[in-house]
């Protein structure tokens, strides 16, 4: 009888094949962008919340203003602190902060430009912006028919906050109360 010896070849496998590696570095980076994606929108979301809140914040600020001086500031008033004739960062923050107590600075600067100043934020204009800009606030005082209230002394019935959102590239306003 003869006796045949089989030998099993076995491959001995200690280690992960360059195409397993391959294969799970992709899933890897699939995944990974995936995350990424879904992050970046949810940090999208959150800035234009707060940039929602920020503009109640400051339209509460002028109603408050109203209720004590009966009028909302004019251009000239708030930008250039009572009609100095220049305007910088130092007048309009000075000038918040004395006749809006209470308020945050950073409230009147956009989440997605925070370090820029004041000045470069509120970008206060006797017309109405051509086009917004998510990183920036506008306010805009009015007259009775909604004509732009910017003279110094002048003491504007109305005003609209505008801004812009970065999820769904639109411009949103925010109406004083008493805009009729």
């Amino acid at each position: 009888m003869i006796k045949h010896k089989f030998y099993s070849s076995q491959i001995s496998s200690k280690g992960f094949t360059i195409v397993e590696l391959l294969i799970v570095i992709v899933v890897i980076g699939i995944l990974a962008a995936l995350v990424l994606n879904a992050l970046s929108g949810a940090q999208a979301k959150a800035r234009d919340a707060e940039r929602a809140s920020d503009i109640r914040v400051l339209a509460s600020q002028l109603e408050v203003w109203y209720q004590l001086n009966g009028y909302y500031p004019s251009n000239a008033k708030w930008i250039q602190n009572e009609g100095s004739g220049t305007y910088s960062q130092a007048n309009a923050e000075a000038w918040a902060q004395t006749n809006f107590p209470g308020i945050d600075v950073n409230a009147l600067r956009s989440p997605g430009n925070a370090s820029q100043t004041i000045t470069q934020i509120v970008n206060v204009s006797t017309q109405l912006p051509v086009s917004y800009d998510k990183d920036k606030y506008y306010y805009s005082p009015l007259n009775p028919g909604g004509t732009a209230c910017s003279a110094v002394g002048t003491k504007c019935i109305g005003f609209n906050l505008y801004y812009g959102t970065e999820t769904d590239q639109a411009e949103h306003t925010k109406a004083s109360l008493n805009n009729s």
